[in-house]
């Protein structure tokens, strides 16, 4: 089985496989992966659950920072009017921007080699399970299947990391600049981009979903319990495309009976490891923005809140951009498993 497996390039795929995946697989890989499903999920959650606590006190310490500055425009506030209170505003969102962006920088840096080693990772794993795939009697089948999975879900990661990721810096940057000096243009040019971006993430997914389901790849012999228990985790947990990705569960679930007897398992497990750590800090810097707004309106600060508020959404929006991207190479592997029936 192990002979089998590196003839049809899973070496190679190990050697693409960033170093840090492996070491947090322990030991999990190509030729062992299929006997080893808990050991390898179990080394995913783990990792997950020990980088959380660390990035929730890093987003919280950033936090803390930002309310101490949005309590001191509060007092400053009570103290002054007009141009002077126009000043203190000014002065308290810059000083909170210098604060979070030194923290965004790396939560964004994070998400975006993410987004780059899954966009190398898919040109080593595809064709190895295609070859795979083909070898179990259906060739033609799955060589055409991975070259369209492939070809989407490789353009749709491209337009991601080039086109979506530099449109958050923008985001902030205009929701930045509308804090500091409310203005109605940068208002909703802030609004438009994030439309554009929330906009081009759906309509990415609905369309590859339908080319899956065109195609016919799209099974529907999963266990409906647990597509409905899939459905109702997905829907909530990630913002702006939780819905699409709890919609194709079904796809992923129908896979997975398939996927355990082969390649694609390790394959599975190298994506969640590149994304689990970036994915848990934007996670955390999330729930700590949301909670920082809250505590920031108590204040009396009503702009500053709303400000926190919408580098909240600026951090689910990375998060969402994240999670598709994982989505896409998932259901690649899916679908490139399927194909040789």
């Amino acid at each position: 089985m192990n002979e089998f497996i590196i003839d049809f390039g899973a070496d190679e795929l190990e050697r693409n496989t960033p170093v840090e995946v492996l070491q947090m697989l322990g030991g999990v890989n190509a030729s062992n992966a299929g006997d080893n499903l808990e050991r390898g999920f179990f080394s995913v959650f783990g990792k997950a659950t020990s980088l959380f606590p660390g990035s929730l006190g890093e987003g919280m310490r950033v936090v803390m920072v930002i309310l101490v500055i949005a309590a001191l425009c509060a007092v400053a506030s009570s103290l002054m009017d007009g141009d002077s209170l126009k000043v203190a505003q000014l002065a308290g969102v810059l000083a909170i921007a210098a604060v979070a962006v030194i923290g965004m920088n790396s939560v964004l840096a994070a998400g975006r080699e993410a987004l780059g080693q899954m966009n190398v990772y898919s040109k080593a794993l595809l064709p190895t399970l295609a070859a795979a795939s083909a070898a179990s009697g259906k060739p033609a089948s799955a060589i055409f299947r991975q070259a369209g999975t492939a070809l989407a879900s490789d353009m749709l990661m491209t337009m991601y990391d080039r086109l979506l990721y530099p449109l958050l810096y923008i985001y902030a940057a205009l929701v930045t600049f509308s804090a500091a000096l409310p203005n109605d243009m940068t208002t909703r040019l802030a609004g438009f981009v994030k439309w554009i971006v929330g906009g081009l993430l759906t309509i990415s997914l609905v369309l590859f979903t339908a080319y899956l389901t065109i195609g016919g790849a799209v099974s529907g012999s999963a266990d409906a319990a647990s597509i409905k228990t899939a459905k109702a985790a997905l829907g909530g947990a990630v913002p702006v495309v939780g819905g699409i990705i709890a919609d194709a569960s079904e796809t992923l679930l129908s896979g997975a009976a398939v996927i355990k007897n082969t390649i694609g398992v390790f394959g599975l497990f190298a994506v969640l490891g590149v994304v689990i750590g970036p994915i848990v800090a934007i996670a955390a810097r999330v729930l700590c923005f949301k909670l920082g707004a809250a505590l920031a309106g108590t204040l009396g600060g009503e702009g500053i809140a709303k400000y926190i508020d919408k580098l909240a959404g600026l951090y689910s929006m990375m998060l969402g951009l994240v999670s598709a991207s994982a989505f896409l190479l998932i259901i690649s592997i899916v679908m490139t498993v399927l194909a040789g029936g």
